[in-house]
């Protein structure tokens, strides 16, 4: 897949495709810090806690991978602003 991926958008880097996906966890409803961290396979807190949190959160992480895969989908709709000249000055 990663082969398709990069032949087609060949500036993409996995790093770059991860950091998106965090940053729009941040910025989503329902996909809180632990979550995200989950989805990308991060180890979450020290051994203590990790010996402990043995859970995946399979469904919880389904549903936030459902709603990146929409958001992914969906046409670009561009969040710009257009000012007046008279702001501009």
């Amino acid at each position: 897949m990663w082969k398709w991926i990069k032949a087609r958008y060949s500036t993409l880097t996995i790093h770059g495709l991860r950091s998106t996906f965090r940053d729009w966890c941040g910025d989503v409803e329902g996909a809180d810090i632990e979550l995200a961290e989950l989805a990308l396979h991060h180890a979450i807190g020290n051994r203590v806690t990790r010996a402990y949190r043995r859970g995946k959160a399979l469904e919880r992480r389904r549903v936030l991978m459902e709603r990146w895969a929409a958001f992914c989908e969906a046409p670009y709709q561009p969040n710009v602003i257009q000012l007046s000249s008279a702001e501009v000055a």
